[in-house]
């Protein structure tokens, strides 16, 4: 009860290490460990995490084409598709939510055409494809098939946009070119939420700094402030089924809010997003921080 914010974990699955079964009774063991009225009311254990690639740094996401620098190298599959599908299948039957980790655009196929094995009865259980560098283009007709049966959430960040030396030498500009698609992930229905990865690093932890790299990719990339904003409060919070008690300034929830330095609906340019600052913030109606 006296913690400042809100801890939603995963468990992590790998089929080499565990059997299906020995990670729901993780689950469960966590749940009973941390979520009773003696520890806290904060803390949300519902979901089960899959990592199906590498990075494409490590040239081991996996790929349909080989990697443009190593011809006989098309990464790492590090779960199936059947893999995938029968312990999302089991999760979903636990009332647990699903995130699978998927770079390369074989990952991200394997990990789209499981979800399609997938019927999700439960509102409070989600499917989360993470990261999602690299599409097929014949995957976004699959993505927009699927987010017309059920929410699928399209989690990444988008601070990974920024340019540097060696990706492009990795997979070739045709495939450079289409990475990390947020505009045609929301045009094609997926719930777009954005993340740091990391919680070491003020480059990724900055929200707002994410926000520049989704709303400047150009014309044709970019997305809107608002949808930005969507991203990293109401869509993370349905994403991890908080949308009840916070995402957003609503009667009955909880006031978890923040004051920052600019109005973000009405910016001299795009380049301010990079200097707001957070002045204040408020959990559950109460000051926890202030500059």
């Amino acid at each position: 009860h006296k913690l400042d914010l809100r801890l939603s974990a995963s468990v992590p699955y790998h089929s080499e290490e565990s059997e299906i079964s020995e990670i729901i009774e993780a689950v469960q063991s966590y749940q009973n460990q941390y979520i009773n009225p003696c520890t806290s009311d904060y803390i949300y254990i519902n979901t089960v995490k899959m990592v199906s690639d590498g990075t494409v740094e490590e040239h081991s996401a996996s790929l349909l084409e080989p990697y443009t620098d190593q011809k006989e190298n098309n990464g790492l599959d590090l779960l199936s598709e059947e893999e995938i599908a029968s312990m999302a299948e089991t999760a979903v039957k636990h009332h647990l939510s699903v995130h699978v980790h998927a770079i390369g655009d074989k990952a991200v196929k394997h990990t789209l055409n499981a979800f399609k094995k997938i019927n999700v009865s439960d509102e409070n259980v989600t499917l989360t494809i993470a990261h999602n560098q690299l599409y097929d283009q014949k995957d976004m007709a699959l993505l927009k098939t699927l987010c017309q049966k059920e929410d699928i959430f399209f989690q990444t960040t988008p601070q990974w946009v920024k340019e540097d030396d060696y990706t492009i030498d990795y997979i070739g500009k045709q495939r450079y070119d289409r990475q990390f698609p947020f505009k045609e992930a929301l045009e094609n229905g997926a719930l777009l939420t954005f993340g740091g990865d990391t919680t070491d690093d003020d480059f990724y932890e900055n929200p707002f700094i994410g926000m520049y790299y989704a709303t400047s990719r150009g014309n044709s990339k970019a997305i809107s402030i608002e949808d930005a904003l969507k991203a990293y409060t109401i869509n993370g919070a349905k994403q991890l089924s908080l949308d009840h008690l916070c995402g957003s300034i609503t009667a009955g929830k909880d006031a978890d809010f923040i004051i920052i330095s600019d109005d973000l609906m009405n910016l001299k340019n795009i380049e301010s997003l990079k200097e707001i600052k957070v002045e204040t913030t408020y959990f559950k109606g109460r000051k926890v921080y202030s500059t």
